[in-house]
């Protein structure tokens, strides 16, 4: 329908936009709850854990230090030029391995499973503390969710969204809700 010609870090991108019917997929008959997590990325109503990349993380020593030459560069020289430019492809890498893997975990999700059960997370509020807020855009649940939830309902597959309020606190045997610390809950 429409091309648009983006440029971005010194990179020319072309970006199509096709209109094009969704591939529906045969039931399979599971349905599955997810709740997103620092030391998991994931966890599943099934048991399943998959382990956060920590992209930024492993990538940040680097970042350190092409910052620090970039700070030391002169306003308005080349160098400082060059040096930006390193930052920026840094960060962009970081940027693309994180999109790669959650479109991936995405993909392996909506083939698997029917419907999706997730928590409405305000990460928003969650990033407001600043002793988690590195981690949890480390993890980049939202971008995740978001993908997760286009690739569902492309796939004909269901999304819900569940209200997180005192969901690790509720009894899965009978219902009752018994106060945890933080540090008991699962």
């Amino acid at each position: 329908k429409t091309l648009s010609v983006v440029r971005k870090n010194e990179k020319w991108y072309a970006c199509f936009f096709v209109e094009c019917t969704p591939e529906i997929l045969s039931e399979t008959g599971m349905e599955i709850g997810i709740d997103v997590g620092l030391e998991s990325f994931i966890s599943t109503t099934e048991g399943e854990q998959i382990a956060p990349p920590k992209y930024f993380r492993s990538a940040e020593r680097g970042l350190r230090v092409s910052q620090r030459r970039l700070s030391r560069r002169e306003n308005g020289s080349a160098g400082r030029k060059k040096a930006r430019k390193i930052v920026a492809r840094r960060h962009e890498k970081i940027s693309n391995q994180r999109l790669n893997f959650h479109h991936q975990v995405a993909h392996r999700l909506v083939q698997k499973y029917d419907g999706f059960a997730v928590e409405n997370l305000r990460i928003i509020n969650m990033v407001q503390n600043r002793h988690l807020a590195k981690s949890i855009m480390d993890a980049g649940w939202g971008q995740f969710l978001s993908i997760l939830k286009a690739k569902a309902e492309s796939a004909g597959r269901w999304y819900r969204e569940v209200d997180p309020r005192q969901t690790s606190q509720i009894c899965s045997a009978c219902g009752v809700i018994v106060k945890k610390a933080l540090s008991v809950r699962i």
